[in-house]
């Protein structure tokens, strides 16, 4: 492959014994990373072998998508054909660019999923899967609550294991997560205030930021350590599995939906730092407030130690089960 597609990867399918033959699948990869933790997480859940497209479209159409400009098929036209019935899973307006292209291209030999609202033409995708708060429906939307991700039982014992170094922090472990919100003086000082609270008796803070957080953020949430006992994790250190693992509470900004969702998958208390901008998160919110899920900084709210029901079983078990039913290609 060349052009403005590459990066084909195979992931091999480890399953052994009699299984039925895997779906085969391509997950579409726009580089972003909340995006393809959601593209991963579904298609690992899937099972089988996996192509990993990455999609990174030159101006205008990377402005444009999931708009289709002319010339798209020049770009496209080293694309590999699937050889067989495909399914492909994108997530984000880049990769609905990419699922468009491929279903008119191809037709019934793939079957698209796009995560979250592609914002135009949704009706030439075979299925979308969007969070509630996108107020989404029709006869090919699946709704879910928050965001697709791998966060579960197994997955958590999985970092436990890998990060057992966490066990010596003592409890509660307050963990913060923080995506790219500012840190505003107010907003540090009601976070300050809520952790000596909380931290009064005793327990260890865990700060970790994301690759969007600001630096002058990251040198606060650094410094908020101080005397208190506990780490601060960037970025770079892959460490966010064990401190989902190993959290006695998890105080999350409110600007990520994903790692609110993540978090709340956990089942540990969840608490959410600052106030979302955009209309959806806001609706995220409110709904997980409205069922006792999450609880308040500032205010000091309760948190309620209860997961919100699992659906990736639901969500794959709608896929299959669309995917074998729709019409042969041949």
């Amino acid at each position: 492959m060349s052009g403005y597609c590459s990066g084909m990867e195979m992931v091999e399918d480890r399953r052994g014994g009699n299984a039925p033959p895997p779906i085969p699948i391509w997950r579409l990869s726009d580089g972003r990373a909340g995006h393809d933790r959601q593209a991963a997480a579904l298609a690992a859940q899937l099972g089988g072998g996996e192509v990993v497209l990455a999609v990174a479209w030159p101006l205008p159409w990377r402005w444009a998508a999931p708009h289709r400009l002319p010339g798209l098929d020049r770009l496209c036209r080293e694309w590999p054909e699937p050889a067989v019935r495909t399914l492909i899973v994108g997530c984000g307006r880049r990769a609905a660019l990419a699922n468009r292209w491929l279903k008119h291209r191809y037709g019934r030999r793939v079957f698209t999923v796009q995560i979250l609202d592609p914002r135009s033409a949704r009706g030439e995708f075979d299925l979308i899967i969007a969070p509630a708060h996108d107020a989404l429906s029709g006869p090919n939307v699946v709704q879910i609550t928050g965001s697709l991700h791998p966060v579960s039982g197994d997955w958590l014992t999985s970092a436990r294991r890998q990060w057992s170094i966490l066990a010596a922090y003592p409890v509660p472990r307050i963990v913060v997560l923080w995506g790219g919100m500012p840190l505003s003086r107010d907003l540090q000082k009601a976070l300050t205030t809520a952790l000596d609270r909380r931290l009064q008796a005793g327990g260890s803070l865990l700060c970790a930021a994301s690759r969007r957080t600001r630096p002058r953020t990251v040198k606060i949430l650094a410094g908020l350590i101080g005397e208190r006992r506990g780490c601060f994790h960037d970025a770079g250190q892959n460490s966010y599995p064990g401190l989902l693992a190993y959290a006695s509470e998890i105080w999350v900004t409110a600007d990520s939906v994903n790692m609110i969702s993540e978090a709340l998958a956990t089942g540990r208390p969840v608490r959410i730092v600052g106030d979302a901008r955009r209309r959806r998160q806001r609706r995220f919110i409110g709904d997980m407030r409205e069922a006792g899920w999450i609880g308040g900084l500032v205010d000091g709210s309760a948190a309620v130690a209860t997961p919100v029901p699992e659906m990736m079983a639901g969500v794959i078990a709608e896929i299959t089960n669309r995917y074998h039913q729709s019409s042969d290609p041949r």
